[in-house]
This record gives structure tokens, C-alpha cells and sequence, in this order.
């Protein structure tokens, strides 16, 4: 799914419950491996299930006629059922344009296999997920008895957003749409968690007290050694998901989240208590001029929670937020041309001030650059390619271009002119 938020990580990270954990996937199944089998499930777990998915529905007041079957799988049938969402919601070039983008802004080291380290970061032993592709909850044959209800209730929690909210359809890919998609995803996780919460807590407060949502609680694995915007990007949906719900339970109950998913979420600045601004006719950026055949890979909205975790790195999450808070709405977009990739993202900020803060903490973001005699003021050297970053009052733009194969080459440095002068287009455009 979820989130630029990263997008790659939402869709990873979709099916599992905050208490539950991935495992590693070397290769990726091919569509052909992806087949539908029929379920291998005991008889009183499909009770116990449906005993839960009545409880669920008497807590929030849903007709319980879940339309859903069970499995108890492997570790290679697990890895099916995670590669048949992961198919389903996005391209296998949508994933690849998005870790393009940051490893072009050195936040992912170059060549960085982001599905595959994110999978090898959690134990080998999943405990369970739901599978909207297959309308399946599917349950680790290695669950201990003593977690068994609490990975169901997390899971049919999934299967019931998917049947009231058409959730499968809401986070399926779209230009322009990441940064809803990340929203979506997060209101799924914390309503999941809030309602395995009180189911189990004998009263009944669950989440509607002040919300334990600490970045460092959600997972059970150590996601240390990944990149800090990966490590945001896996946690916030969780964290910010429960504090965003812990919100709604405390303004108006289970109701106040049912309109949120009737009213619809345009925006990850939602999620931190702020109104969505985002014009509908906002202008993408265009591809730098002097380059040809120029295809554009992905356009999108990185939102409050994209921007937070590329700064994640340079502070708290708490930190981050703050930052974020201040962005008003953003486009980004990146291109494969005959000369090289090329990537740029317009954010423009609430005030000039907010301008002047985010603009100083994105340039610390990225690092300082390394600069020769030939790069042109204002031109950073990264690794394969070149970038720049201009701040206007309101708006800063960064671009990059740097070689298509990552490969080091000194004449990245002739396009640093070419990547400045861009990036001045970019932000004397008019919005709309």
C-alpha cells in the first residue's frame, strides 16, 4: 500500500497486523505461481473466527456476512499471498520509479532492493494477514495458541474494511494518489488496533484513552539497520493510524471513524489534526528541458507523511511531523530520458516562514553535497547524478538527474547547470 510512505512499504506492509511480522521473500513469485487454491483450515478454527467476526461486527455495529475464507499456510504460501496483493495494488515500475526517487536524493543507498531488505527485516515467522486479493485470512501454521485471537481479530478487522469500504479498491495505485492511498492505510490500521484493543481490554477502554503509539512499540523486529526514511515509513502508518483514530473514538465514537471512512481521506495532513489542501489542479512538474524521449515514469503526492519520512533522519518522529506539519501540498514526478533519469518535487508550504524551516531541513536531509570546480553554484554532486534545491518564500523545488544504471561518472557534472536552471522553472510555474 500504503504511503509514498512510502509506497513501496505500504503495499508491503498492508496485510499485517501491528503485532504480526513479515518474512523474507528472496525472489518474488511470478504471476503464474500466484494460483488460487482451495484452503487447508480446521473446522474450530474457522469457529473460533467466526465467533470473533461476531464480536467485531457487535462492536461496531456491522451486519457480520463476511463473504471470506480461511488458510493455514506455510512460509512459501505466505509469500503467495503477499506477492498476489503486492501485484494487485502496483506495477513492478511503479515500485521501481518510487525507489529511484529516493535513492536519487541519497535516502536509499543506490541499487537498494527496498521489498526485499524490508521483508528480511522481520522474523521468519508471520503470524497471520489477510489477503484482499484472495478475500482470505491466512494464519501461520507456527501461531502460538496464545496469540491465535489476537491475530484474527486484526485480520478479519481488514477483511471487514475491505467488505463496508471497498478497501482493496481505495488503495490500489494511481497517479497523484499516494499520499490518499497512505492515509487510507493508516485509518485501517489503527481502526484494526483499536478494535483488537478493546475486544481485549476487560473495560472496554481500548484506544480511546491517550493512545501508546510510540514508533518504537510497533514492531516486535529490530528494523535498525534500514534506511530511516524505510524505518518511517513502516512505522507511521501504525503510529499515526492509532493516534488519528484514538482521536476519533474521543470525538464521537465508532461513528466519528465510520465518517471518516464514509467522508473520505484526501490527505495525510489529516492524520496530524490538519484540513486537507490540496487543489485538484495543482500542475505537475515537466521534464527538464534539453532532455529527449523523456517517459514519464511516475507522477505523485508525497503528503505530510512522505515529507516526514525522508527528515525522519535528521531528528525525532515527533520532529519530522513538526516539519511536516507546515507543507501545504506537494507534486512530484520522475522520468527515464535518452541522457538519464531525471526527478523533481514542488512543495509549497503554508507561509513563507514554514518555507524557510522546511527548505533548511530538506537540504540537511540530503546531505552535504560534494561539489567540484565545474558544478555550477547551487548544484550538489550525489553518488550517480547531480541536484539542486531552490527555496521562494513559499515553494521549494528539488530535481536530480544522475545516470539510469547508478553508475559513478564524472560527466554528471555537465548537467549541474542544466539541473539548477530546472529546478528555477519549476518554481517561477504557476500553480494552476
Amino acid at each position: 500500500m500504503k504511503t509514498f510512505a512510502i509506497g513501496v512499504v505500504c503495499v508491503l506492509l498492508w496485510s499485517c497486523g501491528a503485532q504480526e511480522r513479515s518474512v523474507p521473500s528472496p525472489t518474488p513469485p511470478t504471476v503464474s505461481h500466484l494460483e488460487f487454491k482451495e484452503p487447508r483450515v480446521p473446522f474450530s478454527i474457522v469457529e473460533r473466527a467466526t465467533r470473533i467476526a461476531r464480536a467485531i461486527a457487535a462492536l461496531r455495529g456491522w451486519s457480520n456476512d463476511l463473504a471470506i475464507t480461511y488458510e493455514v499456510a506455510n512460509l512459501p504460501r505466505v509469500r503467495q499471498a503477499i506477492a498476489a496483493d503486492l501485484f494487485a495494488q502496483t506495477s513492478a515500475e511503479t515500485l521501481e520509479a518510487q525507489t529511484s526517487f529516493l535513492a536519487s536524493f541519497g535516502w536509499i543507498p543506490a541499487n537498494f532492493q527496498t521489498k526485499d531488505a524490508i521483508l528480511q527485516a522481520f522474523s521468519p515467522e508471520v503470524l497471520g494477514l489477510y489477503c484482499m486479493t484472495w478475500h482470505r485470512v491466512l494464519l501461520a501454521a507456527s501461531v502460538p495458541p496464545a496469540a491465535l485471537d489476537s491475530v484474527l481479530r486484526h485480520e478479519l478487522v481488514h477483511a471487514f474494511q475491505d467488505r463496508n469500504f471497498h478497501l482493496s479498491q481505495r488503495v490500489r495505485w494511481a497517479p497523484n494518489r499516494g499520499d490518499a492511498i497512505a492515509a487510507v492505510h493508516a485509518l485501517a490500521e489503527g481502526e484494526a488496533v483499536c478494535v483488537t484493543r478493546e475486544l481485549e481490554d476487560p473495560t472496554h477502554r481500548g484506544c480511546r484513552d491517550t493512545p501508546t503509539a510510540s514508533e518504537d512499540r510497533v514492531f516486535a523486529a529490530d528494523i535498525s539497520r534500514l534506511p530511516p526514511v524505510i524505518q518511517y515509513g513502516m512505522l507511521s502508518p501504525y503510529a499515526d493510524g492509532i493516534r488519528f483514530v484514538s482521536k476519533l473514538l474521543r470525538q464521537g465514537g465508532w461513528r466519528r471513524v465510520d465518517s471518516a471512512w464514509r467522508d473520505g481521506l484526501n490527505s495525510t495532513r489529516e492524520l496530524l489534526g490538519l484540513p486537507s489542501q490540496i487543489p485538484p489542479d495543482v500542475r505537475a512538474p515537466f521534464a527538464p528541458p534539453g532532455f529527449y524521449d523523456c517517459k514519464a515514469e511516475m507522477m505523485y503526492v508525497l503528503g505530510a507523511q512522505g515529507l516526514a519520512s525522508v527528515l525522519y533522519e535528521t531528528g525525532d518522529p515527533e520532529t519530522a511531523r513538526r516539519f511536516a506539519s507546515v507543507l501545504q501540498w506537494d507534486r512530484a514526478a520522475s522520468w527515464r530520458c535518452r541522457q538519464g533519469c531525471a526527478n523533481a518535487w514542488h512543495l509549497r508550504t503554508e507561509d513563507s516562514s514554514g518555507g524557510a524551516a522546511l527548505s533548511a531541513a530538506l537540504k540537511t536531509a540530503i546531505g552535504i553535497p560534494r561539489t567540484t570546480e565545474r558544478a555550477s553554484p547551487g548544484c550538489g554532486i550525489l553518488g550517480s547524478g547531480v541536484w539542486s534545491l531552490l527555496h521562494d518564500l513559499r515553494d521549494i523545488v528539488i530535481t536530480s538527474v544522475r545516470n539510469c544504471d547508478l553508475s559513478e561518472s564524472e560527466f554528471v557534472e555537465e548537467y549541474c547547470e542544466l539541473t539548477v536552471n530546472w529546478a528555477g522553472q519549476l518554481i517561477r510555474q504557476p500553480a494552476d
